[in-house]
């Protein structure tokens, strides 16, 4: 049976829309002015590229997946015409948005990494190339280090952009925990990217290939370490979840006390959420505001019943 339909909201579509036509626009700049100096190392860094779509390294923000086909593109900044490596971004981004699962794989987010891919890698050789106002007098490590930042700095942007819109969440956090997973990623990619570069001037491209299983390793070892951060924040939720549970079964108690105050403790519980919105508690704060409400009357398991349901006034002892 198919997924229902879910369709985005507008500025989500409208975002996507313009992101998409600013990626058609790098494509086309780079078809129309496609250069290469040799078809047979293009055509080698793309079979790497394409083989490498087929993984992905999990963001343990749930923003996303980054694609170790980035660390190519990087590469192709510095061996490649800035036309090559546009293509190689494209390349790696259609490979790893089609073998996506079939349940993810829709034309709007497909069609919108593809672009995100083009516009960023159209910006870091643009940069790197000095072709958008950098000055040539820059180190050639210094304009790559610029290029990568702003590389970076556009793909968590654009997929926190397009993310906070179509879940109605707050921008600037995404954004942040993007930002956070990816940028070491991106440096680790651009000292590899350099090293690559040298090796290459003193053997030859063909290096890339033979540097296959070196790189599958490093793959392997930071998907392990995701895992177990995945796991450790799965193992800390479900603690979390048991404690809530616990103090709801408390919270039964303590109204199954009191007869005479029937929906009181749901009514707080509202009350109290409501409040903490208002006065924009961060989450973890709501969370405990909630649990308070819960526990507020917590004391009436140590009065005995007969003075709670007293229908008359308490005497002097039993207050």
């Amino acid at each position: 049976m198919s997924a229902p339909d879910r369709r985005l909201p507008n500025k989500s579509l409208s975002f996507i829309g313009l992101v998409v036509f600013g990626g058609a626009l790098s494509l086309g700049l780079a078809i129309t002015g496609w250069e290469t100096a040799d078809l047979i190392k293009f055509v080698g860094f793309a079979t790497v590229t394409i083989l490498a779509s087929a993984t992905k390294l999990s963001i343990p923000s749930k923003v996303g997946n980054v694609p170790p086909t980035f660390l190519f593109v990087l590469i192709g900044a510095l061996e490649l015409s800035g036309s090559e490596t546009v293509m190689l971004g494209v390349i790696g981004a259609l490979c790893q948005s089609w073998w996506n699962p079939p349940e993810e794989r829709q034309a709007s987010p497909m069609t919108f990494y593809i672009a995100a891919m083009a516009l960023s890698a159209s910006a870091l050789v643009g940069i790197y190339d000095s072709s958008l106002g950098l000055p040539t007098s820059l180190p050639q490590v210094l304009r790559f280090g610029i290029a990568i930042g702003v590389f970076c700095l556009m793909q968590a942007t654009l997929v926190a952009g397009a993310v906070a819109l179509n879940e109605g969440i707050s921008f600037f956090k995404t954004w942040r925990n993007c930002f956070f997973w990816t940028m070491p990623l991106y440096l680790g990619g651009a000292s590899g990217a350099f090293a690559f570069a040298v090796v290459s001037r003193l053997i030859g491209w063909q290096t890339l290939i033979v540097s296959g299983p070196v790189l599958y390793l490093v793959y392997k070892a930071y998907h392990l370490h995701v895992s177990r951060l995945e796991s450790q924040k799965t193992h800390a939720e479900d603690v979390s979840a048991l404690h809530l549970r616990t103090i709801q079964a408390l919270a039964l108690a303590i109204e199954a006390k009191d007869q005479t105050t029937h929906g009181h403790l749901a009514r707080v519980q509202i009350y109290a959420r409501e409040i903490g919105r208002d006065m924009k508690l961060t989450a973890p704060e709501q969370e405990a505001l909630l649990a308070a409400s819960l526990l507020h009357d917590i004391g009436k398991l140590a009065v005995p019943e007969s003075i709670i349901s007293k229908p008359g006034r308490l005497s002097p002892e039993e207050f």
